[in-house]
């Protein structure tokens, strides 16, 4: 039977009581006698039955799983994806598959309008390669050159034999020992226990007592479940302050043999020590290939040894034999350096964010250090979001932001000699700030297709400064440990190591970077040159101190055009050229990195203005970048492996 659907004509009040209503308007008479507020058309609804009552047990369960779908599908922050998780360049060449993302450098200079130019300066870097190669007989790929050699070559004994016999005396070996817990390299990331250290070498370097010779090691001392790491760490310390760029192939054989070594039975903490010591040795002598790809890999098997032993939770850290200090500051720094091989590379991070810190942050050495860590990280996570868009131009001004609370102004640091004072922990977040800037900057004006000036300039101004800072604190550094270098040369070859790791890891980012920027700007004034002038701003260094307190304070007097910016470039370098010494100039050209980044800045310069081919100087007021910097990536390198830094 159908059900009356006509809206009754009866008040509220006599509706629900059921009495007669005489429809008076405004009140009929029962409600003006009760004093009630009559209200008229108004249907009283009647409970109905729950619809989930009624189901039976698989209809109701069928009905929750739809319910779920949809929920998850409201909740789901967007269907597009990211595009920054998704761009992608594929190094492929005799079979070796290299897979870089949106951060690394290798982005930055492959815009089509980038080829030629980028083609000839490219040719000038790979003779410079070449010759510096034949001259030093440089070989990067030790490990799997030492698979190919025989045996008797190596050692005619066990590896530990052959070991033995390119180790100095043991009076030499505690003798480095010491010089390395004492050195600033050690204070800057001390991950280790001293005491620890000397008291293995004490106890596993069995030495033979020679008056002649001194006191040889024969063999090692180590226990029944053979902690090869003990030796490890020892070997790697000797690396880094006796053998430096002349290790033995004894004893990269050793390294290699322990660690490939993948048996729980080896989840040591001298394993993960050993790795992170191997870690430090990379950054120093430049072997990273520039882009922190030889690192991936030593990173990642300390972090799954560190997960292993549970190095991350406090509760465990009585168990080893370190002070809980040093174990804060091991877990501080493997997480730096899966930020630093992420950002480099261009890939999602590795250690996941439940990993990070279980306990008081405080409680290691390094408390300005591990904020600037997590804040890193963070700032990568939101660019590899898979689901998720980061605003750029958001996180580019919380690295700003960052960067004035915990540092000041930038111009301030820019003062000749002013990097003398800072720490090298503290210089290197500085100088990761600006290129998390400047890389973001270039992403955003590239890849994302949002152009702007200031963009362009952001690149240019903290690449600049950077390039200054490193440089800077080469000349510092140097002129600090002067006077060992005649006394005390393992001493001065420590303590010049930490200003060789900031060079390493910086420059060949600042060069790629700076060259893609300067490149863009140039093609964008040809292309757009409707202001013309013969003046050239002045490049001296107080011009150029003066331009970035303008830039921090986002006047137009900043924006120069690209012979200025060459120019503050030249300028820099050739004022780090003219207060090196001779001493210097020879130390740094034993690093293949500082050859191969010294000529690509001497070069970019050239290139640069054989873009600007003009009858006259042009300064260029243009903000039109459309055309220029949202040209689709191609594979700039073709068939040749990309560049500079990865081939041997």
């Amino acid at each position: 039977m159908q059900k009356r659907n006509k809206p009754s004509k009866t008040c509220a009040n006599c509706q629900r009581k059921k009495i007669k209503c005489d429809r008076k308007v405004p009140a009929c008479t029962a409600c003006s006698e009760r004093g009630h507020s009559c209200i008229y058309n108004v249907k009283i609804h009647h409970p109905q039955k729950n619809y989930l009552e009624s189901l039976k047990k698989p209809e109701l369960v069928s009905t929750i799983e739809k319910l779920k779908m949809e929920l998850e599908k409201k909740q789901k922050p967007a269907s597009k994806r990211n595009p920054l998780a998704d761009f992608t360049y594929v190094s492929s060449k005799n079979g070796r598959v290299i897979c870089y993302g949106s951060t690394s450098f290798r982005f930055a200079v492959r815009s089509p309008s980038l080829i030629p130019h980028f083609a000839q300066l490219w040719e000038k870097i790979k003779t410079v390669r070449n010759r510096w190669k034949q001259e030093n007989h440089f070989l990067l790929e030790v490990e799997s050159n030492s698979i190919e050699t025989p045996l008797c070559f190596i050692t005619a004994g066990s590896i530990l034999e052959g070991l033995c016999a390119v180790m100095p005396n043991f009076e030499k070996v505690m003798e480095c020992l010491y010089i390395f817990f004492n050195s600033d390299l050690f204070h800057s990331f001390a991950i280790m226990d001293p005491s620890k250290v000397l008291s293995d070498a004490q106890c596993c370097l069995v030495r033979d007592k020679n008056i002649l010779a001194g006191s040889r090691i024969k063999s090692f001392e180590l226990g029944d479940k053979k902690n090869y790491y003990r030796v490890g760490i020892i070997t790697q310390i000797l690396c880094l302050v006796y053998y430096k760029n002349r290790v033995p192939l004894q004893l990269r054989f050793f390294h290699n043999a322990i660690t490939s070594l993948v048996l729980s039975k080896a989840s040591y903490l001298e394993r993960v020590q050993f790795f992170m010591l191997r870690y430090m040795y990379a950054n120093i002598t430049g072997v990273t290939v520039g882009d922190g790809g030889t690192c991936t890999s030593l990173v990642m098997s300390a972090f799954s040894t560190a997960v292993h032993i549970g190095l991350f939770k406090e509760e465990v850290h009585n168990h080893f034999r370190d002070e809980s200090v040093y174990l804060h500051n091991l877990w501080a720094w493997i997480l730096y350096a899966d930020f630093e091989t992420s950002f480099a590379i261009g890939s999602p991070l590795q250690i996941g964010q439940e990993f990070e810190y279980q306990g008081d942050i405080e409680l290691g050495g390094f408390r300005m250090f591990n904020d600037s860590v997590l804040f890193f990280r963070r700032i990568i996570r939101q660019i590899y979001l898979p689901y998720c868009t980061p605003n750029l131009g958001t996180l580019i001004s919380e690295l700003k932001t960052f960067f004035k609370l915990r540092f000041g102004t930038l111009s301030s640091y820019l003062d000749h000699g002013n990097a003398v004072c800072l720490p090298f922990n503290k210089l290197l977040v500085i100088l990761f700030v600006l290129q998390m800037i400047s890389n973001l900057s270039i992403i955003e004006g590239n890849l994302l297709e949002k152009d702007s000036f200031n963009l362009q300039q952001n690149t240019l101004y903290c690449q600049l400064t950077s390039l200054k800072l490193v440089l800077d604190n080469l000349n510092s550094t140097f002129e600090s440990c002067g006077y060992l270098k005649q006394t005390e040369q393992h001493n001065y070859s420590v303590k010049f190591s930490l200003a060789l790791c900031l060079y390493h890891c910086i420059m060949p980012r600042l060069t790629h970077e700076l060259f893609s920027a300067l490149s863009k700007q140039a093609l964008s004034e040809n292309y757009d040159s409707y202001v013309k002038t013969n003046v050239l701003f002045k490049v001296d260094l107080h011009a150029f101190l003066k331009h970035t307190v303008f830039y921090e304070k986002n006047v137009p007097e900043s924006k120069v055009n690209t012979l200025t910016a060459v120019g503050f470039l030249n300028t820099i370098r050739q004022n780090f050229v003219n207060a090196s010494s001779e001493e210097m100039f020879s130390r740094l050209k034993q690093s293949y990195l500082f050859v191969l980044s010294d000529t690509f800045l001497v070069s970019t310069g050239s290139a640069i203005e054989g873009i600007l081919k003009k009858d006259e100087i042009q300064q260029i007021i243009s903000n039109d970048f459309d055309k220029l910097l949202t040209e689709p990536i191609t594979d700039f390198f073709h068939d040749e492996d990309i560049p500079l830094f990865l081939e041997c």
